[in-house]
């Protein structure tokens, strides 16, 4: 939740690249997927599989990759009108 260190090595003029965790307000390069389709895709491969009832187990709520995660599950979910 608080970017104050990161902001400090953004101040000294040293490049950072975050990985995997990428926050929209540092306004740095980072590498990582589509956490949307990625989460969209395996809901629907379970659902291909015949799989019914599909839990999704998040992460911290104030990042970006859970909220995009927990979108794409959400809306296959309701894709295929699963509880």
């Amino acid at each position: 939740v608080d970017l104050d260190y990161y902001e400090k090595v953004k101040s000294k003029g040293i490049p950072l690249i975050l990985f995997d965790r990428g926050e929209n307000d540092l306004n740095v390069d980072y590498i990582g997927i589509n956490d949307y389709d990625s989460s969209h895709m395996i809901v629907e491969h379970l659902v291909n599989q015949g799989c019914k009832r599909i839990a999704h187990i998040g992460g911290f709520k104030h990042t970006r990759i859970y909220n995009n995660r927990i979108k794409g599950y959400i809306d296959a979910i309701k894709k295929h009108n699963l509880p």
